[in-house]
Formats: C-alpha cells, sequence, structure tokens
C-alpha cells in the first residue's frame, strides 16, 4: 500500500511509521510542502547470501604456490 504523509507528521510518528512499514509491508512517500520528497520502504530479506570463498592456505613447504584469481574468489 502506498501512502504520501507531510514531513512535519513523520517527524512526530516516526516510530510508529517505521512499524507500519516493516510488519505491514507499507511503502510511504514523504511530502514537503506538497511534494514528493523521500520514500520509506522495507527491505526484504536476503535468502541466499553469497558464500564468501577464503584463499586456499599456503601448504608448510614454503608456500611459493600461485593461485589464479579465479580460484580464490567466485
Amino acid at each position: 500500500m502506498l501512502q504520501s504523509i507531510p514531513v512535519t507528521e513523520v517527524r512526530k510518528n516516526i516510530a510508529e511509521i517505521i512499524n507500519r512499514v516493516q510488519y505491514n509491508d507499507e511503502t510511504i512517500i514523504i511530502e514537503k510542502q506538497g511534494k514528493p520528497v523521500a520514500q520509506i520502504s522495507g527491505i526484504a530479506e536476503r535468502k541466499h547470501k553469497k558464500k564468501v570463498k577464503l584463499p586456499p592456505v599456503f601448504s608448510m613447504g614454503g608456500g611459493y604456490s600461485t593461485y589464479r584469481r579465479e580460484e580464490i574468489y567466485d
């Protein structure tokens, strides 16, 4: 649901507005002098976080091995 609210009301009721965005999945347009200037909307949870591949550990024998960038980073 999309709703416009004046900035003065946002200043007074910011906690309530954030709760509406978070729990009711609303999008709020903030108006200043009757013109839209900003938008507050929820952030969707990321279900598939990017896995970080750590660089390979060097062997105990000296560590002179070299690795291609593709082997280290996906």
